[in-house]
């Protein structure tokens, strides 16, 4: 318990059920904050359940999370509004925006000496009312607008861990990756005292992304290791804007190629060296956009994937004493 109604409660524990262990935790916060005008009203609900069991050489863990949030949110305000005493150095000018959002996800994992697997689904929720210039573009109904975003997304991982015949020691990891985001809703809206007047764009889309990777960890010496890896990444995405020219579909794959050596001084002491290639997947309705859904005047769409290289170089020092 602590100042301006924050309220926190927790509490977790374990049981043993058949073989495995159940693991349940539980969450629940408010808080009102210092602020002036606004009670934040801050609700948040946590809650994790989890089973863990050994089974096939291995442990399975399967976990149900839940959240829930809601919230009045303390906005930026500009200096000379404090400076002049239209507002204290706490107070708001737009006491009407927040938000309120939600997460629940069932997962399932697999871990062993040679397999790992994964499985997971996500069901998201978002509203959240923001005003970033107050009469500044609209002197009429003001500047407040709300942003959604409603998803489904599933995924999952599968990979192996074997020896690798080039020196004693070395191993090599197979594997592949799914994930697709099935957003029934991701929009822009228009708003006034938390009500829509208008919608400045609203779009569906299916995203479906793959990949297959390997990674190899060769031992060179007792001291020396070299890391080489390759991924291949693949995405298909379809928009279904309100304005049909943002609508359409894209394609993309990009092959991707990573390098590391390592070498280990003393017990505490490793030096390493890593350089990868990598990239960026750009939002699908900016793939697709050909029209700005505020002026109508034409825009050049961006490339689904950009291609990024990184590099690194450094040592690592663990004391053991601690």
């Amino acid at each position: 318990m602590g100042e301006d109604n924050y309220r926190r409660a927790v509490t977790l524990n374990s049981a043993s059920i058949g073989k495995g262990t159940a693991i349940a935790a539980l969450e629940y916060q408010t808080y009102d904050g210092p602020w002036t005008d606004i009670d934040e009203d801050v609700k948040k609900k946590n809650a994790n359940l989890r089973y863990i069991v050994p089974i096939f050489d291995g442990e399975l863990a399967i976990s149900g999370m839940a959240y829930e949030n809601s919230w009045n949110s303390a906005d930026q305000v500009p200096a000379r509004a404090i400076e002049s005493g239209l507002i204290d150095r706490l107070g708001s000018i737009d006491t009407q925006v927040g938000g309120e959002s939600s997460r629940y996800s069932l997962s399932a994992q697999y871990n062993s000496d040679t397999v790992n697997a994964s499985l997971y689904a996500i069901d998201t929720d978002l509203t959240l009312f923001s005003n970033f210039t107050y009469f500044l573009d609209n002197p009429e109904t003001g500047d407040q607008f709300e942003q959604a975003d409603d998803r489904k997304i599933y995924g999952g991982e599968l990979s192996t861990t074997l020896p690798f015949a080039v020196t004693q020691g070395s191993s090599i990891t197979l594997g592949g990756q799914w994930r697709y985001d099935d957003i029934g809703n991701v929009g822009l809206y228009r708003t006034q005292n938390l009500v829509r007047l208008s919608t400045i764009r609203e779009d569906a889309i299916d995203s479906s992304s793959y990949a297959a990777f390997a990674q190899s960890n060769i031992v060179l010496s007792d001291s020396l290791t070299l890391s080489l890896g390759g991924r291949y990444d693949y995405f298909d995405i379809e928009v279904d804007s309100q304005i049909a020219a943002n609508s359409g579909d894209e394609k993309d794959g990009m092959f991707s190629l990573k390098a590391g050596l390592k070498y280990q001084f003393t017990d505490t002491m490793t030096m390493f060296a890593n350089i990868g290639q990598g990239y960026h997947s750009n939002d699908a309705r900016g793939v697709t956009i050909t029209q700005d859904p505020t002026t109508g005047e034409s825009i050049a769409p961006a490339p689904l994937l950009v291609r990024s290289l990184g590099y690194e170089t450094g040592i690592n020092w663990t004391d053991n004493k601690t």
